[in-house]
C-alpha cells in the first residue's frame, strides 16, 4: 500500500493503510477574516513586508486563523531511507443499515512525524518543500456508502515545513514567488467537518514579487532565526573562519561556530561560499539620479516624483550590498521621510543617516537645494531647522563645488567661526557633521572647526593630514566620482564646466588618497553616489580604486564596514561578531584577494532578514 487519503468533500473512493506511505491531506476553506476576539485585535499589524528590488519578506507572528484553505499536502515516500511519516488507526467502525438508518463507516487514526519532498497548497498557494514535520495528528472519517459524500475532521499539534520553491499568498496580499528557503508553520491546526479549520501560523518567507502590491506594517520578527551553513567568514579583521556555521536570531548574530545543530531555524546552504559583512556608504546623495547631469534632473522634478525615483535607488542599493548608507544632501525632506521609512520597515533600504538640506553661505555650493546662511546665528538657526526637520547628521559647505556653475571648485565658503557653531549644535544633539571641501584651505578650516569628516579633499597637504591625525576627523574621498566624470566620453553628457573644473582637480584628490593612506588618516569608504555616473550602491567600485592607491584589500573592506560604522557612532555594525547587527552578505571568490569579488553578492540580508538572493544549493564553480 502506498497512498493515505483524508478527503473532506469528493467520495471516500479508497482508504489504504500504508507501511511506507505517501498522503495527502485535504480540507476545504472558504476565505481569510480578522477574529472579533480581543486576543486578535491586533491580526493586520501582524504582517510585516519588506521590499527591495522586487524581492519582500514576509514575518508572520502569531497569526491567528479563523477561515483559509488548507488544501493539500502531499509527501513522497523514500524506500531507501525508511518511512518517516507514520500513520496508525487506532478504531474502524462499520455500521450496517438499519431501517431509516443507511449504513455507515468510521476511522479514527493518528498520523506524525517527519516528512520531505513535498508540496502543500495554503489560502490558495502552493509551495514545495524540502523537509517538515506533522506532531500529535489525529484525523476521523465518517462515511455513508449510500450518499458517497464522507465528513472529516482533522488535527494537529503542529505542522512545520522549509519551503523550498513556489509561491504562497495570504487575504489581501500579493503573491510571492519562494526564491529562499523560508519557513511555515502552523500551530494547534483543527479542520472540522464542514471545512473551517483553526490555527495559528508562524511564518518566514523569502522570496520575490513582481511590483510592490501592499505596504503592510511592522513587527519585530524575533522568533525568526536563519542558519547559514558552510560559509568562510571575513571582515575588516581578516579570515575569521574558514568554514563555519552562523545563526541569525531577529537582527542579530546569535552564534558563529562550525557545525552548529539548531533546531526550528531555516537553513541556507552557502556551500563554501564568503560571508562578510554588509557594506557602507557615507557619502550618497538619494535624490540625485544619477545619470549626466542629476541637478538638472532634480530641479525639474516635484517632490513627489524625486521621492519615487529615490526609493527604487534604495532598493538597488541594497540589493548590491550596501545595507547603510549616510545621505549628504537631499531636498523637500525626501531623504528623511526615506530614512525614517526605511527604519520603520515600511519600504526597503538600507539604513540611512539622512542630512536633509546642505548648510551654506548665501549663493554657496547646492544653494538651490540647501539652507542659505550668513554669520554664526544664521548657521546656528539653520542647523537647528534641520534637526527639528528629522536630519539624523548635517552637512555644511566648506569650498565651492563642481556642480554649481559660476563659481570657483574649493574657494573657501563657510568660515571656521560658522562650522563650529554648526558642529556645537550638532554634537548636542548626537549628530555628526560631514563638510564638503574640495581644497587644502576649505579642508583646513573644517577639520578646525570640529567637523566629524572631510568629504572629498583635493589638495589635502601634509599640515591638514597632520591635523586631520590629531582631532580624529576621517576623509570620505569620493574618488570614483572624479574618476567616472574625467573617464566619460564627450558624449555622455555631463555638462562641460563640470567636466573642466573635475580634469583640473582630479590628480589633487589622487594624491590626498595616497598620503592619506600612507599617514594613517581614518578613512571612511563614500562614492558620492548620485553625481554622474555614479549609482550609490557602486561602492565597490569606490574600493577598488582605494586598493588602486595603496590600501590591501583588506584595508578597503575596512573602510567600507569598520571605518565607517566608527564615523558613524555604529558601534553593533560592521563586524561578524555574536551580538552584531546581522547585515551579511554572501559572495563568490575572496574579497580578501580581490575586492571586486564583493560586487554583484549572490545574497544579501539586512537587519537578520533575506532581502536579495540568487540560487545558492551548488558552490561556486
Amino acid at each position: 500500500m502506498a497512498v493515505f487519503r483524508i478527503l473532506a468533500r469528493p467520495a471516500l473512493r479508497r482508504l489504504d493503510v500504508p507501511t511506507d506511505i505517501r498522503s495527502i491531506l485535504r480540507g476545504q476553506i472558504l476565505s481569510a477574516e480578522k477574529s472579533s476576539t480581543p486576543a486578535d485585535t491586533e491580526f493586520l499589524d501582524l504582517v510585516r513586508e519588506v521590499h527591495i528590488n522586487d524581492t519582500e519578506f514576509e514575518a508572520f507572528a502569531g497569526y491567528p486563523l479563523e477561515f483559509g484553505q488548507l488544501v493539500e499536502l502531499q509527501t513522497a515516500a523514500h524506500p531507501n531511507q525508511g518511512a518517516p511519516l507514520r500513520a496508525a488507526i487506532d478504531k474502524a467502525t462499520f455500521r450496517p443499515p438499519r431501517r431509516a438508518q443507511p449504513a455507515q463507516f468510521e476511522v479514527d487514526g493518528r498520523i506524525d512525524g517527519e516528512i520531505e519532498d513535498g508540496s502543500v497548497a495554503f489560502l490558495g498557494s502552493h509551495c514545495t518543500f524540502a523537509r517538515g514535520a506533522l506532531e500529535k495528528g489525529a484525523f476521523r472519517v465518517s462515511a455513508s456508502p449510500a450518499n458517497g459524500q464522507p465528513e472529516t475532521s482533522f488535527s494537529a499539534g503542529s505542522l512545520d515545513l522549509d519551503l523550498s520553491s513556489g509561491q504562497v499568498s495570504w487575504p489581501g496580499g500579493p503573491k510571492v514567488g519562494i526564491a529562499a528557503p523560508s519557513h511555515f508553520g502552523i500551530r494547534n491546526l483543527k479542520v472540522r467537518p464542514d471545512g473551517r479549520y483553526s490555527g495559528t501560523v508562524d511564518a518566514a518567507l523569502f522570496g520575490k514579487v513582481g511590483s510592490i502590491d501592499r505596504l503592510g506594517t511592522s513587527v519585530a520578527a524575533n522568533d525568526v532565526q536563519m542558519h547559514t551553513t558552510g560559509a568562510r567568514i571575513v571582515d575588516g579583521r581578516g579570515v575569521r573562519h574558514e568554514r563555519a556555521d552562523v545563526l541569525v536570531s531577529g537582527e542579530q548574530i546569535a552564534a558563529i561556530e562550525p557545525n552548529l545543530e539548531v533546531d526550528g531555524a531555516v537553513v541556507w546552504p552557502v556551500g563554501g561560499r564568503t560571508l562578510t559583512p554588509g557594506l557602507m556608504n557615507a557619502h550618497a546623495h538619494i535624490c540625485l539620479d544619477p545619470g549626466p547631469d542629476p541637478e538638472r534632473i532634480l530641479r525639474h522634478e516635484v517632490p513627489a516624483e524625486t521621492a519615487i525615483r529615490a526609493a527604487s535607488r534604495l532598493q538597488q542599493t541594497l540589493a548590491a550590498g550596501v545595507t547603510t548608507i549616510r545621505d549628504v544632501g537631499g531636498a523637500a525632506g525626501v531623504d528623511i521621510a526615506l530614512a525614517s521609512l526605511v527604519e520603520r520597515r515600511e519600504i526597503a533600504g538600507p539604513r540611512m543617516l539622512a542630512a536633509g538640506r546642505v548648510i551654506t553661505m548665501t549663493g554657496g555650493h547646492g544653494y538651490w537645494f540647501g539652507v542659505e546662511a550668513d554669520g554664526p546665528d544664521a548657521v546656528r538657526h539653520a542647523v537647528r531647522g534641520q534637526i527639528k526637520a528629522g536630519a539624523t547628521t548635517i552637512k555644511v559647505m566648506a569650498t565651492g563645488g563642481m556642480m554649481t556653475p559660476g563659481q570657483a571648485a574649493g574657494a573657501p565658503q563657510l568660515t571656521v567661526d560658522e562650522m563650529a557653531v554648526a558642529v556645537d549644535e550638532a554634537h548636542k544633539a548626537g549628530r555628526i557633521v560631514a563638510a564638503h571641501a574640495e581644497s587644502a584651505a576649505g579642508a583646513r578650516n573644517a577639520v578646525l572647526a570640529g567637523v566629524d569628516s572631510v568629504e572629498h579633499g583635493h589638495g589635502i597637504d601634509e599640515e591638514v593630514v597632520s591635523l586631520m591625525l590629531e582631532r580624529g576627523t576621517a576623509l570620505v574621498p569620493t574618488i570614483l566620482s572624479d574618476r567616472a566624470i574625467v573617464e566619460a566620453a564627450p558624449e555622455a553628457g555631463i555638462p562641460d564646466f563640470v567636466v573642466e573644473k573635475c580634469r583640473a582637480l582630479a590628480p589633487s584628490l589622487e594624491r590626498t588618497l595616497r598620503l592619506a593612506i600612507e599617514r594613517g588618516v581614518p578613512i571612511a569608504a563614500g562614492n558620492d553616489g548620485g553625481a554622474p555616473l555614479v549609482p550609490i550602491g557602486d561602492i565597490v567600485g569606490e574600493l577598488e580604486l582605494y586598493v588602486v592607491h595603496g590600501m590591501t584589500a583588506q584595508e578597503a573592506l575596512a573602510a567600507a564596514t569598520t571605518a565607517t560604522a566608527a564615523l558613524f557612532g555604529m558601534s553593533q555594525l560592521g563586524l561578524l561578531e555574536v551580538g552584531y547587527v546581522a547585515d551579511l552578505l554572501v559572495v563568490d571568490g575572496d574579497p580578501l584577494a580581490d575586492i571586486g569579488s564583493l560586487r554583484g553578492p549572490r545574497a544579501v540580508i539586512a537587519r537578520g532578514v533575506p532581502v536579495h538572493a540568487d540560487h545558492l544549493e551548488s558552490p561556486p564553480g
